[in-house]
Formats: C-alpha cells, structure tokens, sequence
C-alpha cells in the first residue's frame, strides 16, 4: 500500500466515523423497538437533542481533537 492509500483509507476511516455520529444523533436514546419500525436510512434533523441535520455529537469533536494533537506533534499530517 502508498503512503497516498493510507492516507486516503485513514481519511475514510475518520469520516466515516463522523458520518455514523451524525447518523445516530437524532436516535439517540431512543428504544430499539422504535427504530426496528422507523429505521435510519437518511440523516435526519431535530430529534433527540434537536440539533439540525449533519450534526455530529461531542464523540466526534474528542475524536477529532484527539487524532489532531499527535499528529502535530509528530510532525505527520493526513489531511
């Protein structure tokens, strides 16, 4: 594998973690019952904590923040 294929793979990785959160933020506590009936197939906005749509919780932004200090300090970027 390139360095260029990790990289890209390390970006899918972290985007898709962020697509997920933001996915499940609306659901959010919401029972399994309720989502077998109504599931998600599409980003949804203003449900559990009624934040619009494509928003990420605050396990994307520690993720994010946590990724982004080692990197600078290592001196090795992905983006």
């Amino acid at each position: 594998m390139t360095d260029e294929q990790c990289r890209n793979m390390i970006r899918a990785w972290i985007m898709g973690g962020v697509v997920a959160d933001a996915l499940g933020v609306p659901v959010e506590f919401q029972k399994r019952e309720v989502l077998k009936k109504n599931p998600v197939l599409d980003i949804r906005e203003y449900g559990s904590h009624n934040q619009p749509r494509g928003t990420w919780s605050d396990d994307s932004s520690m993720m994010l923040a946590t990724l982004d200090t080692p990197l600078e300090v290592v001196g090795f970027c992905f983006m």
